[in-house]
C-alpha cells in the first residue's frame, strides 16, 4: 500500500513529484469542458461531442466505485492541470486506463511522469494481473510515449478495442513489466522506493 495515499483522498508521492491526484468533483466541469472541447483534445477522444459543465456533472454523479477519476493538480498551488481515470474490474483486478486530458498550457513535459504514476498508483494499489490502454493509431506520438514507460503493443484492433473512428491500438502492462519499471520512476521523483510485493 502506498504511504503517499492520503486520507483526504489524494494520490501525491512527494519528493520530486510535480503533481498529485484528487477526486474529481462536479464543480471541476468548467475546467474540463474548456480542456475536453478544444479541437486538439477532441480529435483523440473516442467521442467528440460538446462536454458541458452540466454534462460533466451528471458524469460524475454516475460513476461507480471502480471508476476512479481524477484531477491532476499542482502541489504548489494546488491548481488542476489535467484528468485522467483507472477504471478497475474487480473480477478480473484489471484496470483500464484513460480520459487523460492536460490543460492546453501544460501540455508536453508532463507525459513520463503521468504513465509511470498511473502504473504506480493502478499496479501497487488497485490492479493485481494488467493495466491496459488503447489509443487511435493516428496519434503514434501518445503510442510512443507508452513504449517509454513500459507499456507494450498487444496489437490493433484486438477484438473488443476496436472504434468507427479508426485502428486502434492496444497497450498493456503487467505487475511483472511494472516491477521492473517502478526504480526508474521513484527515481525520477526522488523517492525511495516502498517494498514491492509482486
Amino acid at each position: 500500500m502506498l504511504e503517499s495515499f492520503l486520507a483526504d483522498g489524494m494520490i501525491y508521492f512527494g519528493g520530486k513529484a510535480r503533481f498529485y491526484f484528487r477526486a474529481v468533483e462536479p464543480g471541476d466541469g468548467l475546467l474540463v469542458a474548456r480542456w475536453r472541447n478544444s479541437p486538439a483534445a477532441r480529435a483523440g477522444f473516442y467521442i467528440t461531442s460538446v462536454v458541458t459543465p452540466g454534462s460533466h456533472a451528471d458524469f460524475v454523479a454516475t460513476l461507480d466505485p471502480y471508476d476512479c477519476v481524477w484531477m491532476v493538480c499542482l502541489p504548489e498551488s494546488g491548481q488542476p492541470i489535467g484528468q485522467l481515470s483507472l477504471h478497475i474490474d474487480p473480477a478480473a483486478a484489471i484496470g483500464e486506463y484513460g480520459r487523460l486530458i492536460l490543460s492546453p498550457e501544460h501540455r508536453g513535459g508532463y507525459g513520463v511522469e503521468m504513465d509511470y504514476t498511473m502504473a504506480a498508483v493502478a499496479c501497487e494499489m488497485f490492479v493485481r494481473s494488467l493495466l491496459w490502454c488503447e489509443i487511435l493509431t493516428a496519434f503514434e506520438g501518445r503510442i510512443r510515449l507508452h513504449d517509454k514507460t513500459g507499456f507494450q503493443r498487444a496489437g490493433v484492433d484486438v477484438p473488443g478495442h476496436t472504434n468507427p473512428r479508426g485502428p486502434v491500438q492496444l497497450m498493456t502492462m503487467d505487475r511483472q513489466q511494472w516491477g521492473a519499471r517502478r526504480a526508474a520512476f521513484y527515481e525520477l521523483i526522488d523517492v525511495p522506493a516502498p517494498e514491492w510485493l509482486p
